[in-house]
This record gives structure tokens, sequence and C-alpha cells, in this order.
């Protein structure tokens, strides 16, 4: 695919344009990351989640006709900030054009216990009870009220393993179209083939009638390659993509010169993360980029108003610390507690990429007290990459303060 929108836009590169990508997993504070990066004198512009407004397969190039109407009403801002939640981006060929339309990548990263704990709370809040009366049934809540209410108020999701599937790939079209369904099943790991039932890529492919995992590959490259066969192994990749952590390491790996920033550090650190990301990106830093009170720069999600959870960021004055604290791993329902722990897995990631920020920021940032008790998780990541002391962590994280120094 090489629609005039994206042609446009690589010829304005060529003529000095310059596009920053943010790309975090769902819940990771990435809104208020792509604040604080605005506030540089040199950003004219931010978009706001563009990859998530056309849910149809002509998305891609749809975006890009949407970035340059922004960039045409900001009178062709020489240099845009543009934030992606990572799953609505297609990995593969999708990915690399968006990629080598930046001039710039910063993958935004969070102890994982605490974006799902916040995606959990966040889907079941905005649901229609009545949608929910079965599960609440299957679970002993008298009806979707009563178990919208305890799960949005609690912490303890581990028994509602089949609503969230439901629920995570309900309202996404782009699950059900071949535009992301092949790319997905192309970029497979074999983590996510074993999650699905099978032993290997090649006994996965042998089930579906190909001799082996790369035959498979060379078929569903064919325009009209069947999916047939495919439906566990889907349902399996849709029922986690929405976490965004498979996705973003998809892309990650695929961007040699990625820059990384987690979100506890930023928070904590909000002026030296962004002198930080200053100078990875050769932009000019600013005190507004982590106090905005008073500030003159226009700030739109493009879903104020619509979206609840954007309130906070839009109606903030400056970077807030972190006070969230996570929930044991054991909150949440078995398969999402594989997806959180297992090879391949949010944790594993989650490490993978805390080792590739830079390590002037990494060497200067303390981990206080504080921050030990707030977030025992994100502490034990920071001993286990950084070689941070920390104090042994509540008992109730020993167990994925073990999974941290065994993937380490």
């Amino acid at each position: 695919m090489s629609g005039e929108a994206y042609a446009e836009l690589l010829r304005r590169k060529k003529s000095g344009l310059r596009l920053i990508s943010l790309l975090a997993p769902a819940r990771s504070s990435s809104t208020a990351l792509e604040r604080a990066l605005s506030g540089s004198p040199d950003i004219r512009l931010q978009v706001n989640d563009p990859f998530a407004i056309y849910d149809e397969a002509a998305r891609e190039e749809k975006t890009y006709e949407y970035i340059l109407s922004r960039l045409e009403e900001h009178d062709g801002a020489a240099t845009a900030l543009v934030k992606n939640v990572a799953d609505y981006i297609p990995p593969g060929d999708a990915w690399l054009r968006w990629r080598d339309l930046c001039d710039g990548h910063i993958f935004l990263i969070r102890n994982p216990l605490l974006t799902l704990h916040s995606l959990f709370k966040m889907m079941v809040r905005h649901g229609d009870p009545a949608e929910l009366d079965a599960y609440a049934r299957e679970t002993g809540y008298a009806d979707g009220a009563a178990l919208q209410n305890a799960l949005a108020d609690g912490d303890d999701f581990s028994r509602q393993g089949n609503l969230y599937r439901t629920l995570f790939t309900r309202d996404k079209k782009i699950h059900r179209d071949r535009v992301m369904q092949i790319p997905v099943l192309l970029h497979m790991s074999e983590e996510i083939a074993r999650d699905a039932g099978h032993a290997s890529l090649d006994t996965l492919a042998q089930s579906v009638g190909d001799n082996n995992w790369a035959a498979t590959k060379q078929r569903l490259q064919k325009p009209d390659a069947s999916l047939a066969g495919f439906d566990k192994v889907l349902a399996r990749i849709f029922a986690c993509r929405i976490t965004g952590w498979e996705a973003l390491y998809q892309h990650f790996t695929a961007t040699p010169d990625a820059i990384v920033m987690d979100s506890t550090m930023f928070r904590s650190a909000p002026e030296d993360a962004m002198r930080s990301l200053s100078r990875s990106l050769d932009i000019r830093y600013a005190d507004s980029m982590r106090a905005w009170q008073g500030e003159g720069k226009a700030f739109t999600t493009d879903y104020d108003g619509d979206v609840p959870y954007y309130d906070r960021v839009v109606k903030s004055q400056r970077v807030d610390p972190p006070t969230e604290k996570p929930v044991p791993l054991d909150a949440f329902p078995p398969q999402f507690q594989h997806h959180l722990a297992g090879a391949g897995g949010c944790f594993d990631i989650y490490l993978r990429m805390m080792a590739k920020i830079d390590p002037a920021f990494a060497a200067s940032f303390a981990l206080t007290g504080e921050l030990q008790t707030t977030d025992p998780v994100f502490a034990a990541a920071c001993s286990a990459v950084f070689g941070k002391p920390a104090t042994p962590p509540d008992p109730a994280f020993a167990d994925v303060a073990d999974i941290i120094k065994q993937l380490s």
C-alpha cells in the first residue's frame, strides 16, 4: 500500500517536515508524556492516536490523510509529535512505512501490572451492564450491574477471564479484517502458537494443511489465502493484543534507532526525563515540558469530552508523580497471568526494553524508598536492569520479583 497522502508526507519529509512518533501500550501514561513533549518550543503540533480513528481496512491511508489535515490546520508545522497506542498499527509493512516516515521514535513502557490493571478497570467501567448479565451469573453475581461495580471498584479479576476475552475483542472491527489478521499471523511468535494449543509453529502449519510454518507464511502472503483453521490462534492474538505489549515489541524490534522511556521514571523525575528525551530527539528543552499551567500552546486529544479517561491529562497542569500501586499477579485471570509472566510475555518485554533506556538518565535516576513501597515491581525491575539497590518486596509481589530476576 502506498497512497497519495503517504507520498505527500514523504515529500514533505524531504522538504524538512519532522514527525516524531510516540508509541506505547494501553494505559501507560502516554498522553501525559505526549503533553509534556509538546511543551518543547520546537514541537508546533501534537496529534493524538490517529491510527485509532478509522476502524476499517483503509485505515492506514486515511490516517495519513488525517495527519495531513492537522498539519494544514497549523500552517504546515515543521515538527509534529504523533502519539499512537501500539496495537492499532499492524506489524510488518504498515509499521515499516510509519517508521520510515518519522524522524524519531519514542517507545514508552510501564510496569505491566499497572497497565493491565488500569485497562481491566477501564474496559468494564464503560461497558453496558445488561451485556454483563451472563458473565455475572457465571461467577455468582446477581446481575451485570453488580459485577460491573465489583470490578470497577475492586482489584480481583481472576474469575473473569471469559468476560475480558470478550471485552477485549468486541469493539474492534479491524480484528475481523485481513488487513490486520494477515500481518499478525505472519509476525506471530512460537509462544503465541503454544498459548493457542500448538506444540510449535510447524505443528500449527500442519494443522492447516501446510508442510511447515515457512510454507504457511508464503501462502498467507497471497491475496486469496484462506484463513481457515486459524480461528483459535486469532482469538488468542486479539484477546491479548489490546494490552499493547506484543505489538509494542514487534514494532520495537523493527526500529533500530528507537528511544525508550519508562512511565514511572518520567513521572518521578520529569525534568531529567525531558532533558534526556530532548537531547535524543534534538529538540529544545523548556520548563513547560514538566509544568504547563498558563502555557499558551493548545493541547487536544481529538476525543476531548467524549472519552472520560483523557479528562485527567487534559485538565492537568503539570506532570503528576506516580502514586498508583500494582495488584498481585494472581488478581488476573490465568490466561492473562501467562500473558504477563510467561516466556515472551509482558514482563519479559518490559525488561528487554527497559535495558535500552538512556544510560546516563538511568544512572542518575533515584530509586527512593517511597517508590519502592509504592511499586515494588518497578523497584525489582530497576534492581535487575540497572543494579539499583532495592529492599525485598512485599510478600504479595515476591513471585513477580522472582520472575523478573529469572528473566533478567
